[in-house]
């Protein structure tokens, strides 16, 4: 009877990790300079079928009846519930990933001395201020041009999101208009597949 116990440990002990690490992966993969390698390529793709792709079926573990074993039920055998709530489980899991790349520093956009916006000129002029500027009539962004600062990088990104939709006559909230193009630096940064000519 012992040995029975201590194999569905192990198996549950095995579950867990293998649940553990599939969420490392998901978060810390995604940005395409994680995963050069073929098998960290691999080991994100998996993860995001795993927590994903509703008909995603886990080959290596088996339910009670010898048939692979769904999402839903392999996070309950991972974490011991009776129940398991894949739901708040990919929730959980799109935060952290937000919260562990927001801290991290990388280059996402270079700030120019000057910008094109809907055929208008604008010139980015530095200041030392957190703080950005928009000067409509001399057509003058004033801003931190520092871009080894990813804020600094966002704030320039805001700008410009602004000053288009301004030209554009978009008319939303101005916490729409920044959460919007916050969600598009995010976008930018995290997929490393936007360049220029």
């Amino acid at each position: 009877m012992q040995r029975l116990e201590e194999r569905q440990l192990d198996y549950r002990t095995l579950a867990r990790e293998t649940l553990f690490q599939a969420m490392r992966d998901y978060t810390s993969l995604q940005h395409p300079k994680t995963r050069r390698r073929k098998y960290l390529q691999e080991a994100f793709e998996s993860a995001v079928d795993l927590f994903f792709d509703p008909d995603f079926t886990l080959m290596s573990f088996e339910d009670g009846f010898g048939e692979d074993m769904t999402t839903e039920e392999f996070v309950r055998i991972a974490t011991g519930f009776a129940r398991a709530d894949v739901e708040k489980l990919k929730t959980h899991l799109i935060e952290t990933s937000l919260a562990f790349w927001d801290k991290k520093e990388m280059k996402t956009v270079e700030i120019p001395d000057t910008i094109v916006i809907e055929g208008h000129i604008y010139y980015v002029e530095h200041v030392s201020s957190p703080d950005v500027e928009l000067d409509l009539d001399s057509k003058r962004i004033y801003l931190n041009r520092d871009a080894k600062d990813s804020e600094n990088q966002e704030r320039f990104v805001v700008a410009v999101m602004e000053l288009t939709m301004h030209h554009q006559e978009v008319r939303l909230s101005a916490a729409k208009r920044k959460d919007i193009a916050r969600a598009w630096f995010r976008t930018l940064r995290m997929n490393n597949c936007f360049t220029g000519v």
